[in-house]
């Protein structure tokens, strides 16, 4: 059996969705954000590519079982498939 995604998904510092990164990018934003994941004192780098504190809540509310990792590929994925064209029936599909 084959089958071709034909939709995208993206989870990321800029956003939640394709739109949302694109619009960003775009616009000249930049994702990275003063660490709040762990004590970045010690190190060079004050800065990383971490999602916003309210997509990072938005997402563990939406996949309270995973992890946030998890939880991104889920909802790209989600995403990804809302957008693709397919065949292949409803029951047959997943992320």
């Amino acid at each position: 059996m084959e089958m071709k995604i034909t939709g995208m998904g993206l989870v990321c510092s800029l956003g939640g969705d394709v739109t949302d990164v694109f619009k960003r990018m775009c616009a000249g934003e930049c994702g990275f954000r003063p660490i709040t994941r762990f004590e970045a004192e010690p190190y060079a780098q004050k800065k990383a590519g971490q999602l916003s504190e309210d997509l990072e809540n938005e997402l563990r509310t939406a996949f309270p079982d995973e992890d946030i990792s998890a939880a991104m590929m889920k909802r790209a994925g989600t995403e990804a498939m809302a957008q693709a064209t397919t065949i292949v029936p409803p029951e047959r599909q997943g992320v």
